[in-house]
């Protein structure tokens, strides 16, 4: 009988659904508890997306909680911002990957990905681009279509960004010259902006499980058809 190589656990009764596949060890969680160390990696890998628009509305519920707001406000942006970023990147990496299998199959992609729409997966933070690139896909792949709340979170977040680094820093260089990115003040619409990220992302739907008939699960579907046909699983 195979034995497999690690224990596992599964999550814990407070832990968030998405965010962690498998829990740990009861003992190993007090004890990091104690010392204030985080686990991650191997089995406990984090879901990228799911960790930074989980933890946005949770900054966000203790900042309402503690009448903090203007205090949490330039992180918890950022959080939203990055989920945002990675809501989008997360179908267009996936049809990537599976225009790769089909195209090593002799399936020729029809219009989707371009080379600077492949190259803007990886490597861009435009969420205007991006969310235009995740149409195009969507439409030439005819896996569905952008769930308005993405639109809609897209649009209030590059309303108040002047730059990518907006959140990050405060101020960019443009054309040689320092432009301050709260010279004026700035009213951040965050409990809509996560309201609007967490309908977007249910309805994207998740890579595993499987949704089946939202956009992610419709992706992997037609990735582990193309998987199939190759030979590569079973």
């Amino acid at each position: 009988m195979a034995t497999l190589p690690h224990t596992f656990y599964p999550l814990g009764p407070d832990e968030p659904a998405g965010v962690f596949f498998w829990g740990k060890a009861p003992q190993l969680t007090e004890s990091d508890l104690g010392a204030g160390v985080a686990r991650l990696g191997g089995q406990r890998t984090p879901n990228y997306c799911q960790a930074y628009l989980w933890s946005a509305g949770e900054l966000l519920q203790t900042a309402l909680n503690k009448r903090l707001l203007d205090h949490h406000a330039l992180p918890i942006f950022y959080l939203q911002r990055h989920a945002a970023e990675l809501l989008l990147k997360a179908p267009l990496s996936l049809a990537v990957e599976v225009q790769k299998h089909r195209e090593r199959l002799g399936i020729p992609a029809s219009g989707f990905p371009t080379p600077g729409q492949a190259k803007r997966v990886h490597s861009s933070h435009n969420l205007k681009l991006l969310l235009k690139d995740l149409g195009a896909m969507l439409r030439d792949m005819q896996v569905g279509v952008i769930p308005q709340p993405l639109s809609d979170a897209v649009r209030q977040i590059v309303a108040i960004e002047k730059h990518a680094t907006w959140a990050r820093y405060e101020y960019s260089i443009h054309d040689g010259r320092p432009v301050h990115h709260m010279a004026d003040e700035v009213v951040i619409p965050l409990t809509a902006i996560q309201e609007l990220l967490s309908r977007a992302n249910d309805s994207l739907g998740a890579l595993w499980p499987s949704t089946t008939g939202l956009v992610m699960g419709r992706l992997s579907e037609m990735l582990e058809s193309a998987l199939r046909s190759a030979g590569e699983i079973a």
